[in-house]
């Protein structure tokens, strides 16, 4: 007799993408289970050795904000 197994749960994953937003190119793209402020810098100085300094870097999450640990809600019922 052959066992079923059940589903695994799916796993929140967390997305770090460094836009270029004049030329529209995905610098850096980083699919984890989590990622650490630590992790977010190591991202951000290895392209600025690969491709230098930018003259201005924006985030749309600021370092203070709290991590979000749940997917986001749809809105849907």
């Amino acid at each position: 007799m052959r066992q079923i197994s059940k589903p695994k749960i799916a796993t929140p994953m967390c997305l770090l993408c460094i836009v270029d937003d004049c030329a529209g190119e995905a610098l850096a793209t980083v699919v984890d289970r989590s990622l650490s402020d630590a992790r977010i810098t190591r991202e951000r100085d290895e392209l600025i050795r690969r491709r230098g300094q930018p003259d201005m870097m924006v985030s749309e999450l600021p370092m203070d904000a709290p991590r979000v640990r749940e997917p986001l809600a749809t809105g849907r019922k």
